[in-house]
């Protein structure tokens, strides 16, 4: 009565019919499918991605952003009007990055002999961007400049 036979019309698992190479092969062909795809959706994508993050990058990282941009054919100059004294200061702002860089505002230094900081005012960028080989034209005027200032130093906001 310990007799246990499989019912009639039911087989037994071929245990020696596994084909596991097979299942690495299609599930390689799957993968490699699937990257295919994703690479050709995201290829015309890709270069605005990256300099998306360049610029994200650039806005946690201070001075780095302002690689590629600098100034360029700064003058001076000292104008008289009803008898006020104003510093005039123009130039231009190049760019040779590679991708379009956000302008912050620009910052004027101006010190004593010593090397002292005596006074520092700001200008807005005349533009909010600048792209690769363009030139911007700034000019900033300071009514009644100190006396004794002897230097001038030009840069960025947060540079």
């Amino acid at each position: 009565m310990d007799d246990f036979s499989a019912p009639a019309g039911l087989k037994e698992p071929n245990k020696g019919k596994k084909r596991p190479f097979l299942r690495l092969v299609t599930l390689g062909a799957t993968v490699a499918a699937m990257t295919g795809l994703t690479v050709l959706t995201l290829n015309d994508r890709a270069e605005t991605i990256f300099h998306r993050a360049i610029s994200w990058m650039d806005a946690f990282i201070p001075g780095k952003g302002f690689q590629g941009i600098s100034f360029a054919n700064v003058k001076t100059s000292i104008s008289s009007d009803r008898g006020e004294t104003s510093l005039i200061i123009e130039g231009e702002i190049r760019s040779d990055s590679e991708i379009s860089k956000n302008l912050p505002e620009i910052q004027f230094t101006m010190r004593d002999e010593a090397e002292n900081t005596i006074f520092q005012w700001m200008i807005p960028a005349p533009v909010p961007t600048i792209t690769k080989g363009e030139a911007i034209s700034f000019k900033a005027r300071l009514a009644s400049p100190p006396r004794d200032a002897k230097n001038i130093s030009i840069t960025f906001s947060g540079a």
